[in-house]
């Protein structure tokens, strides 16, 4: 009897070990409490925002560059630049250096080479906003890849070869606050078929006057031209207003130096034919 309850007192002992055993504490180099976790997150995100400000700065050998091949280059406060035109004759080699510009937001290709194919490229550039590709001999198939640029506001699509096939790629672009087709074939209509793609989009076809505009633009643009119109006695009166510069109505003053230094004034050929030649060189 005795020693059965012997036994029983040795199992029961060594049962008890083994309960407090397994509430032991962990070895020292195993993480607690989530501690090694919450460490490496804090490395990842230190390490992400350090590369984070690193891909927010200029290339300075593509800013050098870009300058050396005549580009013009407009920075923000920071010194990060935010627009370039690039100069006819370097596009290939523009591109290339504008896509090292993280804080890019304006390009200029006015006139140049610029192909679809380059197209491509300009694509990836992201955080861009204003694209201006007028006289250009770019088509629908360019035209198709940029679809990919969703911060797009404003596009310049004048005198180039676009087409009516176009009109998907266009909608696709759904930040588009401003697109002018002057001189292609999609401004054959006024506009109508783009503006029907693009209710909210300011449509340029031919002259600002004649622009397709969101009514809500409209009615702001009428106030504020009938609140800032000049007065009658104003010898500038109607200078900026489409309105005042129709058939018959009295020509804005206009003053100046003629080809040989000589001021002179509008008003003083009151009452004679005046045949008005605007030029310039470029």
């Amino acid at each position: 009897m005795k020693r059965a309850i012997s036994w029983l007192l040795f199992f029961f002992f060594a049962v008890t070990l083994v309960g407090c055993g397994s509430s032991a504490a962990p070895p020292a180099n195993l993480p607690t409490g989530g501690t090694g976790a919450a460490t490496e997150n804090e490395s990842s995100g230190a390490f992400a925002a350090a590369r984070t400000e690193e891909s927010a700065k200029d290339d300075p050998d593509a800013v050098a560059s870009l300058e050396e091949l005549g580009a013009e280059l407009e920075t923000d406060d920071t010194g990060l630049v935010t627009a370039v035109t690039l100069p006819r004759g370097t596009v290939a080699a523009g591109l290339k250096l504008v896509s090292r510009l993280p804080g890019l937001k304006q390009l200029s290709l006015v006139g140049s080479e610029v192909s679809d194919d380059d197209l491509a490229v300009v694509a990836l550039l992201e955080p861009l906003e204003r694209l201006d590709l007028s006289w250009t001999q770019i088509g629908d198939a360019g035209i198709a890849r940029l679809k990919q640029l969703k911060r797009l506001e404003s596009l310049d699509l004048s005198w180039t070869g676009i087409s009516g096939a176009n009109l998907a790629n266009l909608a696709a672009l759904v930040g588009l606050k401003r697109l002018n087709a002057e001189g292609t074939e999609l401004a054959d209509d006024g506009g109508k078929r783009l503006h029907e793609v693009l209710p909210d989009t300011e449509i340029v076809t031919r002259t600002e006057a004649e622009a397709w505009v969101p009514e809500e633009s409209k009615k702001r643009q009428t106030t504020a031209r009938r609140r800032n119109r000049p007065r009658a006695n104003d010898g500038n009166a109607g200078a900026d207003d489409p309105e005042e510069l129709a058939i018959g109505r009295e020509a804005p003053e206009i003053e100046g130096n003629d080809v040989d230094g000589v001021p002179f004034k509008l008003s003083d050929y009151r009452g004679k034919i005046v045949v008005l030649d605007f030029w310039g060189n470029w």
